[in-house]
């Protein structure tokens, strides 16, 4: 907790990661158009995934991007320790996705004390709670999101109580091991009630 909350207070432009591969669905454009309302010095975003599944859509992703007075850095895919240094040193996760099935980059980054801002769609609302681990904004609404980024920036107190918020989140969600003993438990369970039914049927 004393690594996140120094890292939330320490004063200088509010350090954003958007961690997920460059396509439309994925929403980077909504987040650029957010910073391109954003004040020169409030933040900086990185950008880590994979610039080929869409190649069309990232090259113009990486020429809105050079237009703007925000730094902007693509990183490419990153794995290992590159990653991990980038998480850690950044200070709020952002994916403006117009949806998500589950969303474990949002997860990843809670593990390292990183609020997550997300859309309402899909199951995002599951992983990120307003205002507890993160902010959640309508899909498309970079008004929303710029107005969020400047919030995060200036208050680095609520910064703070939603970096807190996201490692606590990640400790109390189940290990892959446990989710595993879980599935594995309902397939038992519906095998043997299967089982019992062909034999009430046969009796």
């Amino acid at each position: 907790m004393d690594v996140v909350q120094h890292r939330a207070t320490t004063p200088g432009p509010l350090r954003l990661l958007f961690l997920a591969n460059v396509t439309r669905l994925k929403g980077l454009h909504v987040l650029l158009d957010a910073l391109a309302s954003v004040p020169a010095g409030t933040c900086t975003l990185d950008i880590a995934g994979s610039l080929d599944v869409e190649p069309g859509y990232a090259s113009q992703m990486q020429w809105k991007a050079a237009r703007l007075s925000v730094p902007v850095t693509f990183h490419g895919t990153l794995d290992g320790q590159p990653l991990t240094q980038l998480l850690e040193n950044s200070d709020v996760l952002v994916i403006s996705s117009f949806w998500e099935g589950f969303g474990i980059a949002y997860l990843e980054g809670m593990a390292f004390g990183l609020p997550a801002i997300g859309t309402t769609a899909g199951t995002i609302p599951e992983m990120i709670h307003d205002g507890v681990n993160g902010c959640l904004m309508e899909p498309g609404d970079s008004a929303t999101l710029a107005g969020i980024i400047r919030k995060l920036a200036s208050d680095r107190g609520l910064l703070a109580h939603l970096s807190e918020g996201a490692l606590s989140h990640y400790a109390s969600c189940p290990t892959w091991d446990e989710s595993m003993a879980a599935i594995r438990r309902f397939l038992r369970e519906m095998v043997d009630q299967t089982r019992k039914a062909k034999l009430q049927r046969n009796e």
